[in-house]
């Protein structure tokens, strides 16, 4: 990870942080290999209560390609906020997830003018 783009993205974490709550901690792996899915991220409910563990790829194998290719860093900056919205939205007592919901909607536009506006 570039020193430039290694700033802009704990800068954009810390603001996610301070200005976005979630009710369970949320940890955060940036991923700097490809998958075997195409997703760029994803954040799923750890255990009962212990939190979200939220995933960021730093390349992506998309459709029809044969070769990973590296997410910009507005890219991976884009991933991380989407994701940190599901955080926003979901809790441990939910019985089913849904994936974008209205309020995750809401929590998207949070977290997007909290990084952003930073």
């Amino acid at each position: 990870m570039r020193r430039a783009f290694r700033k802009r993205y704990r800068r954009a974490l810390r603001a996610l942080r301070m200005e976005c709550p979630t009710l369970l901690p949320v940890r955060v792996v940036l991923c700097p290999f490809p998958g075997p899915v195409r997703l760029c991220g994803w954040t799923s409910l750890v255990g009962e209560n212990q939190g979200f563990r939220l995933v960021v790829r730093e390349r992506v194998v998309e459709r029809g390609a044969k070769t990973a290719r590296r997410l910009n860093d507005s890219e991976v900056i884009e991933v991380l906020i989407h994701e940190w919205a599901h955080c926003m939205t979901w809790s441990s007592g939910q019985s089913e997830m849904q994936d974008h919901p209205p309020a995750w909607g809401v929590a998207y536009a949070e977290c997007y003018r909290a990084v952003i506006e930073d």
